[in-house]
């Protein structure tokens, strides 16, 4: 389904392609937003933008890679089995960013995957058995500069928070910038709000973090009024509805069920219309989306995810400590004129 993309989704894909365009080797994106706003439609889209033609990325290279942070089953994140996944992609990658909504001529689709499928069938010959994480860590090292690789994207990087206690967060982060430096790469990590955890612990790797935030639509942010109605008109060209202003007239519903983010509208419409054919109607109904809704307690979760977004993404205020500076210094608009 085509959905018009939300404006922010727009601004935000320019900020990204510019900070990926500022190549700095060991420093770190983080695309920031509430889960269902789009950032992995979004990366995917930068991503094609900067590499999107491999017809010219040379024989056995690959600019970029994307990875899972999944906990295995020991259910604690584990450095080793990053590196495990990232030497995997490195090899035969599985390129769904290079697909996603891609204007990739199928001819050329299908000769991209069929080169991918005949690598993963003879990389699992050339597996690291026994292989120590010092090790893994080394051939990842040798194989990322043999693939021209610059890129490398890690989704879900929340993941990096769940330790065991003899491990910080912040150990991984800067094992990873220290990584990018002597690799030559840049990392772009995609994760929610609570993400900022990885690097508010030391201003050190703040310095070399450089947040891109995707917002949802706001109830704070009136110019967003127009773009989220328009969203809802052209929801309404896709399902048949028992009035043609229904969404409409249900904006303010719609907007409190999904917390304004596109990914829940959209999938909001979807079990809507589940339970319109389930119920043997042919159009949708206001009741059909109020039982669309989520239950109270992950409605809650919606908003809580939301609204610690907003908190994170919020600039500080820092005028009293800029006013105790100027009275320690005995400074005042009028002096520091004066000294310009």
């Amino acid at each position: 389904m085509n959905i018009i993309e939300h404006h922010e989704f727009l601004t935000t894909k320019t900020q990204l392609l510019m900070e990926m365009g500022h190549f700095r080797p060991g420093h770190m994106i983080f695309l920031m937003g509430p889960s269902g706003v789009g950032k992995t439609t979004l990366r995917h889209a930068a991503m094609q933008a900067t590499f999107g033609n491999p017809l010219l990325w040379g024989r056995g290279k690959t600019p970029a890679i994307e990875c899972f942070v999944v906990l295995p089953q020991i259910g604690f994140f584990s450095s080793a089995f990053l590196a495990d996944e990232m030497i995997d992609q490195l090899n035969a990658p599985s390129l769904n960013w290079l697909f996603e909504n891609s204007d990739i001529p199928l001819n050329v689709e299908g000769e991209i995957t069929a080169n991918v499928d005949e690598a993963a069938k003879i990389w699992p010959l050339l597996k690291r058995s026994g292989m120590s994480e010092r090790d893994l860590w080394k051939t990842f090292k040798r194989t990322v500069k043999e693939r021209g690789c610059k890129y490398v994207s890690l989704d879900q990087v929340t993941g990096l928070l769940v330790n065991r206690k003899n491990k910080k967060p912040s150990d991984h982060i800067e094992h990873l910038m220290s990584l990018g430096e002597a690799c030559g790469i840049m990392f772009i990590m995609t994760g929610v709000a609570r993400a900022s955890e990885l690097w508010s612990i030391h201003s050190e790797l703040r310095r070399r973090v450089i947040p891109v935030w995707m917002s949802p639509y706001s109830e704070h942010n009136k110019g967003d009024l127009v773009h989220y109605l328009q969203l809802l008109k052209t929801l309404s060209g896709k399902y048949p509805l028992s009035k043609n202003d229904l969404l409409y007239t249900m904006a303010t519903d719609i907007y409190a069920m999904t917390g304004g983010t596109i990914g829940e509208i959209v999938k909001l419409m979807q079990r809507a219309a589940v339970l319109a054919a389930m119920n043997g109607d042919t159009k949708l109904k206001k009741e059909h989306i109020q039982r669309a809704s989520y239950n109270e307690k992950d409605l809650r979760n919606l908003w809580g995810d939301i609204k610690e977004f907003e908190i994170v993404k919020a600039t500080a205020d820092s005028s009293l400590r800029s006013e105790e500076v100027a009275a320690r210094w005995s400074l005042n608009k009028k002096a520091t004129a004066k000294v310009a």
